[in-house]
């Protein structure tokens, strides 16, 4: 009998011993209490504290502990700033279930976010706001701040550019401001996919992104559409470094303290081409090669109580070779691009009074070739503006300032003397131009409070010539009204009339006044797990040289939570665009009905998240040809078009997108792996049509194919 005693006692001890020698894994959940995910939480023994991990861009967390015995009178603690710490005690915890971690906030942080915030007096009338989270979750943006924009329903843009195109109105009336300085161009020219951008701005060094898809606020000008407000990060919580690898890049981020008072992220990446040609054939018939070289550097500092400087730095070096189909002739479309633009913020306040100054310059060189076709271009941009702000009190507040534009473009061209004979042997012929402009603006914006519900914005902008006589005339005017009723509902009115020069580029080399007459109403509801915004505008566009453009839109976007883990999205627009000109009335190529967008995501820690999107909407539309004059002297045909402009359509646009990626806790890091497959089921979506020489037969040229993109990224403190 005490034999067996003793057996039966060694065995348990073994089988404790042996259960007590595994590690034990924690699954959880961080979010706050409005339900929305946090992330970059740390999640840490109390007692051990170098036993830790953090939450990732979905809140979730994995933390695995090597060594049972030391959980015994141990806590879970779960930090994050602005909110009250946690500790949670292992008794009570049941290691086989997830665990659910409800952050609350800590108002004295708060408070300071609140004051923080009040140096903006417009972003009440911003229909969206986005932080790097967000722009991570979405299953359209593939990790790109400006490609976040489609997942909404004021995005109307029919490219599949990162190019904002906002409520039906063209890019070039719509401004991406960083650090309240203009940046020109938003989009990088390597083309991963030979049709898409990227957009130049990288989501790790973004604080915050603010999207006015009509009716921008008058602190900011030079805008006729819509305008994207993006801040870069004014706090550094902790240091954090990561590495990224991909099938077409290898990169590296660094977050940096010096002291507490002053941080530094810099970031570079390198861009290859091979790898991703090589897992995507069928692309690789006409992009034929890609790179790109880039590094951007965003340094802050609190020189003193009151003063804070803000720098921010990039430089991109790119060129592309893409097989291109214009006219009757096929060609490699080859370009190079170098470009490097700074911002710099200076800001200071005391008491009531706000005063900063912003100063930007935009450099950049590029060359294309193509057929008969070389173009050299170089851009040099200066953008300076001071501002003043004075707080009157808590419900009226009112800022004033000046800010001027200069910029200097030279074109050196060798362009066709014949727009439809292309090749290289067609006669071609130099054109250079110089153009230079000052383009000078002064502003008052007003923000009133006089109820406790009710907001009201008004402000004016106006050109005035100091350093330049021969800009057209112009005064921008606008106002918003916001009532915010009940807890989670608001409407939203907005009226204005605004104005903006076009930049030079190669297919039109002038300065053009643009200007536009806007109403809008919204109404957005926000609950813990649903959110609804609806909307309906109208805009009246001229300066266009095709015409005058009327726009009549309606919006729905509705965001909902099914379950923690399951979350689901629809976002639709019906848009009617039409252009006057000469007496007529005809579709634009944009009236394509309707645009939707529709989301599912899956979020599990243990095994993986996912997000699905399909997208769809009508062809574009497009102008027939409808006879060919031949030209003897260089073999060619001169195509009319038909008199019925945008008559015919192109077969519908769907698409359905796939992203996943799942995060693994090695020691004190944490790696990201990620897989996205774009156009999954390969549909072919009409893009523009290609004709033979004479125009006898037409075949289609499509929008990007099936493709598939792969890569990880190794976060560590």
């Amino acid at each position: 009998m005490n034999l067996i005693k003793h057996s039966i006692t060694i065995v348990l001890l073994h089988w404790v011993n042996l259960v007590y020698s595994q590690t034990v894994t924690i699954i959880g959940h961080i979010s706050d209490k409005q339900g929305n995910n946090l992330f970059a939480v740390n999640a840490y023994l109390l007692k051990q504290s170098t036993v830790g991990t953090v939450s990732d861009i979905n809140g979730n967390f994995i933390l695995k502990i090597p060594n049972p015995k030391i959980i015994k009178d141990e806590y879970l603690g779960v930090s994050f700033i602005g909110y009250e710490p946690q500790k949670i005690a292992f008794d009570s915890i049941n290691y086989s279930l997830p665990i659910n971690v409800i952050m609350t906030e800590n108002m004295q942080a708060l408070n300071e976010i609140v004051v923080e915030g009040r140096k903006s007096i417009s972003r009440e009338f911003s229909i969206k706001e986005m932080d790097k989270l967000k722009i991570y979750l979405s299953p359209l943006a593939s990790g790109d701040p400006l490609k976040a924009i489609a997942m909404l329903p004021s995005s109307t843009n029919t490219s599949e550019t990162a190019n904002p195109e906002l409520r039906g109105s063209n890019a070039n009336r719509t401004k991406v401001f960083l650090n309240g300085v203009p940046v020109s161009n938003p989009v990088r020219n390597s083309q991963i996919n030979g049709i898409g951008f990227f957009s130049l701005f990288n989501p790790e060094l973004i604080k915050s992104m603010f999207v006015y898809p009509s009716n921008p606020p008058l602190i900011y000008g030079n805008t006729s559409a819509g305008m994207i407000d993006i801040e870069t990060e004014d706090k550094l919580d902790r240091n954090n470094y990561q590495i990224s690898a991909s099938l077409a890049t290898a990169g590296i981020c660094v977050s940096q303290k010096i002291n507490e008072k002053s941080f530094f992220q810099l970031y570079g990446n390198l861009m290859f081409s091979k790898g991703f040609l090589f897992v995507n054939p069928d692309i690789n018939k006409k992009l034929k090669s890609f790179n790109s070289n880039d590094i951007g550097l965003n340094y802050h500092c609190e020189i003193s109580e009151n003063m804070t400087l803000n720098f921010y730095n990039y430089f991109v070096s790119e060129s592309s070779n893409v097989l291109l189909s214009l006219s009757t002739w096929q060609d490699n479309f080859k370009a190079k691009t170098l470009r490097d633009f700074s911002v710099m913020n200076i800001k200071y306040h005391k008491s009531k009074n706000y005063i900063s100054f912003n100063a930007g310059t935009n450099f950049s060189s590029s060359r294309f070739s193509f057929g008969n076709i070389n173009s050299v271009g170089k851009q040099q941009q200066t953008y300076l503006s001071l501002n003043f702000k004075y707080l009157f009190s808590e419900k009226l507040n009112i800022q004033t300032g000046l800010s001027n534009e200069y910029g200097n473009f030279r074109f050196n061209d060798e362009v066709p003397v014949f727009y439809y004979a292309i090749s290289p042997a067609s006669p071609s012929y130099q054109a250079d131009t110089l153009l230079k402009n000052n383009l000078s603006e002064a502003y008052v914006y007003f923000r009133w409070k006089p109820f406790n519900r009710i907001i009201w914005g008004m402000g004016l902008r106006k050109n005035v010539n100091l350093l330049q006589k021969n800009n057209p005339d112009y005064l921008s005017l606008q106002t918003n009204l916001k009532y915010n009723f009940m807890n989670s509902h608001s409407l939203l009115l907005s009226v204005g009339k605004y104005n903006n020069l076009t930049e030079p580029n190669y297919s039109q080399e002038e300065f053009r006044l643009l200007s536009a007459n806007q109403i809008a109403i919204e109404y957005l509801f926000e609950t813990k797990k649903t959110n609804i915004n609806l909307a309906a505008y109208y805009k009246s566009e001229t300066g266009d040289t095709m015409g005058i453009r009327k726009l009549k839109g309606f919006e729905i976007y509705i965001e909902h939570y099914i379950s923690r883990t399951l979350k689901a999205s629809i976002s639709n627009t019906i848009l009617n665009s039409e252009i006057g000109s000469q007496g007529r009335v005809y579709n634009a190529d944009n009236n394509v009905g309707y645009f939707l967008v529709t989301t599912l995501s899956y979020f599990n820690p243990r095994l993986f998240n996912v997000s699905i999107a399909w997208s769809n909407r009508k062809g574009k539309l497009y102008t027939p040809v409808s006879s060919v004059i031949y030209n003897p002297n260089v073999d060619f045909y001169e195509p009319i078009y038909s008199d019925n402009l945008n008559s015919k359509r192109f077969g519908n646009y769907n698409t359905i997108n796939l992203s996943s990626n799942k995060m693994y806790t090695i020691g004190k890091s944490n790696l990201i792996v990620f897989i996205s497959v774009f156009n999954l089921l390969d549909t072919k979506n009409p893009n523009n049509i290609i004709y033979n020489k004479d125009y006898s037969v037409g075949a289609f040229d499509f929008y990007q194919k099936r493709s598939v993109y792969f890569g990880c990224v190794l976060s560590f403190k």
